[in-house]
C-alpha cells in the first residue's frame, strides 16, 4: 500500500545520512536506522518469502474449499454466486454475482523494495518525483517488476478458475499506464485488466468522506456510515463500489487500511488511543484471518509508522521490555554469578 503522506516521513529514515528535516536532530535520526535492516530482511530472508507464500497458499486452499462446498455457477467464464430477487410484478429473477478477490498492489502483489533500497544506497529522499520515476521504470523495464512471493501463482489460479482479481491501490491515476505495464510484465495482463485496476483519482478529505456517506444514503451515526467516514483513505468507497458488482471472497493487503476496517485517526486520546483501536480492529478480524482476510508482512512502511501512530523519529518511545529491566536490576548480581560459573 502506498500513501504519500507517510512516505514523506519515511524518507527521513531512508536518507538519514544527508537529509534532516527541520527540527530533527542527529540523535533522533538514529532511531530510524533499523529500517535498513527491514529492507534487507525483505529482500534477502527466506523467512519473508516463506511467509508470503504461506499466505497465498492458504488463500488458494480456502478458495478451493469454497468452490467445493458452494453451488457456484459459471457465467461467461466467470464463477458466480446465484441469487434470486423479486420483481415488482411478484415474479422472481436470477442474479449472478461474479466472485472476486480484492488486492492492494504495493507490497501485496508488487515488491517495491527496490525504490527503498535506492533511496538508502544513494542517500536520496523519497518524494513524488522519485516514486513516479520508479513506477515509470517498472513499466519500461520488465526485470524491475518483482512479485511479492506467491502472488502471481495465486492470481493466475484465480483467473484460471474464474475468480476475478480486483486491484484497489492508492497509486495515483497519473501512473496508471506504468502500473498496468508492471502487472503485464509480471504475467498478469488480460483484456479486462484496465477495468480491474482501480487507482486513486484524488486525495481523501473530510468533505469527501461526508459526501460518500450521503451517496450511500447512510446515517453518519450508523456503523456503515462511521466506517465510510473514518477510513483513512478513499479505499472505503472504492471497496464498497466493488461489492455492488462482485461477491468478494478474499481481501488482501500489507496494511490494515487495505482491509474493510474502521479505524479513526483523529481520536482525542492521540497516538496511544489510535494504536489501541488498531489492535482492537485486528482482534475483531480474528475469525476472518486466513478465511476472507489475508495480510502480507511489510516492516518497511505503512500506517503503523505514521505521526498519528508511531512517529518515525520517536520509535523508541513505543518500545516495551515488558517489565524486564526492573526484574533484571534486582537479579543482576545473581545472574552474573551464574553466568560466570
Amino acid at each position: 500500500m502506498r500513501l504519500f503522506s507517510s512516505k514523506s516521513i519515511l524518507s527521513l529514515a531512508l536518507g538519514a545520512a544527508c537529509f534532516l528535516p527541520i527540527g530533527v536532530g542527529a540523535e533522533e535520526v538514529k532511531d530510524a536506522v533499523p529500517l535498513t535492516a527491514a529492507i534487507t530482511w525483505l529482500q534477502t530472508s527466506a523467512e519473508y518469502e516463506a511467509l508470503c507464500r504461506q499466505t497465498y497458499n492458504v488463500a488458494t486452499q480456502v478458495l478451493e474449499e469454497k468452490m467445493r462446498t458452494n453451488d457456484y455457477v459459471r457465467v461467461n467464464g466467470k464463477l458466480c454466486e446465484e441469487t434470486f430477487y423479486q420483481l415488482e410484478d411478484g415474479t422472481y429473477a436470477k442474479l449472478y454475482q461474479p466472485l472476486a478477490v480484492v488486492l492492494d498492489i504495493d507490497e501485496t502483489v508488487v515488491d517495491n523494495s527496490g525504490i527503498e533500497a535506492w533511496c538508502l544506497l544513494h542517500k536520496e529522499p523519497y518524494n513524488d518525483l522519485t516514486w513516479t520515476g520508479w513506477c515509470t521504470y517498472q513499466g519500461e523495464v520488465a526485470s524491475a517488476c518483482k512479485e511479492v512471493p506467491g502472488a502471481v501463482d495465486f492470481l493466475l489460479f484465480c483467473q484460471r478458475v474464474g475468480i476475478t482479481p480486483i486491484y484497489i491501490t492508492n497509486r495515483d491515476e497519473s501512473v496508471r499506464a506504468s502500473t498496468y505495464k508492471a502487472l503485464v510484465n509480471l504475467g498478469l495482463g488480460t483484456p479486462d485488466l484496465n477495468e480491474r485496476l482501480i487507482l486513486r483519482d484524488k486525495p481523501r478529505d473530510k468533505k469527501g468522506a461526508q459526501d460518500l456517506v450521503q451517496k450511500f444514503h447512510e446515517s453518519a451515526d450508523s456503523v456503515f456510515g462511521r466506517y465510510l467516514a473514518a477510513n483513512r483513505s478513499d479505499k472505503a468507497g472504492r471497496r464498497t463500489q466493488v461489492r455492488t458488482q462482485y461477491k468478494v471472497v478474499g481481501w488482501f493487503g500489507d496494511n490494515l487500511y487495505d482491509l474493510p476496517v474502521m479505524v479513526p485517526t483523529d481520536l482525542p486520546g492521540g497516538n496511544r488511543e489510535v494504536l489501541k483501536v488498531r489492535d482492537e480492529q485486528a482482534k475483531e478480524l480474528t475469525s476472518k484471518l486466513g478465511n476472507t482476510v489475508f495480510i502480507l508482512p511489510n516492516p518497511i512502511y505503512g500506517s503503523w509508522l505514521k505521526p498519528d501512530t508511531v512517529p518515525v523519529t520517536k520509535m523508541k518511545e513505543y518500545l516495551s521490555d515488558y517489565g524486564f529491566n526492573e526484574w533484571y536490576q534486582e537479579h543482576k548480581e545473581e545472574l552474573r554469578a551464574t553466568s560466570e560459573r
